[in-house]
């Protein structure tokens, strides 16, 4: 499932997972070959942290993206849905889902945080 961070909303453990692999050193190579070897919502969250550490190669990555056929489960606040990887990529740019998924890190951190 690709959730989109909607503020406001507990965060899924893909906003943990995606932010955990923002903050390696290594991010930006991680997040090609996740959008190499990924089914369709890995690859949206590849498409966002790219367009977060590497913008322009995120955008041609969103065209290459944009020509795979297929649908993905997506969420949004309390709405999952299934849409086309077209229009999700379309939402990831009109909603800039990137940017809410690092938004939510300290959110997620906390809400997944390991017991002590």
């Amino acid at each position: 499932m690709f959730d989109t961070a909607f503020p406001g909303w507990r965060p899924g453990r893909q906003v943990q997972a995606f932010n955990v692999v923002l903050d390696q050193p290594d991010s930006r190579a991680r997040f090609r070959q996740l959008s190499r070897e990924s089914r369709p919502a890995g690859r949206l969250y590849a498409l966002c942290g790219l367009l977060l550490v590497a913008r322009p190669e995120g955008d041609g990555f969103a065209h290459s993206l944009s020509l795979v056929t297929g649908d993905v489960t997506m969420r949004d606040a309390d709405f999952i849905f299934e849409t086309s990887i077209v229009r999700a990529i379309v939402l990831t740019y009109a909603k800039d889902v990137a940017h809410r998924l690092r938004n939510e890190k300290e959110a997620a951190y906390s809400l997944f945080a390991a017991p002590r």
